[in-house]
């Protein structure tokens, strides 16, 4: 019985649907990519991208079942990552050549 349950949470399912969160959230990410206001943009498609690499990690790498101490280190290297993305926004947000021309 126990072992049917643990393998009922591994079922193909889960990753449908989180499969289907990601293409949606691609979507939401290229029409994001065409917003006139270029500080709205680069927020909210780093944001995107942030959900679905988080998603990506969990679900299809197997974060979910794995000791504390490397959530904590992932989570860690998250932090490092959105410095690195703090420190190259203004480099792509004032650099007038790379704005998108809008609609």
């Amino acid at each position: 019985m126990e072992a049917t349950a643990k393998h009922a949470e591994h079922g193909i399912g889960r990753y449908v649907v989180v499969w289907a969160i990601l293409l949606t959230l691609l979507v939401v990410s290229l029409f994001l990519g065409h917003l006139s206001n270029v500080y709205l943009m680069n927020a909210l498609v780093f944001g995107v991208a942030l959900i679905k690499a988080s998603l990506v990690v969990t679900y299809f790498m197997g974060i979910r079942m794995e000791p504390k101490v490397i959530v904590v280190t992932l989570i860690i290297t998250v932090l490092f990552m959105v410095g690195l993305l703090a420190g190259v926004s203004p480099d792509v947000t004032f650099n007038p050549s790379a704005a998108p021309t809008p609609l």
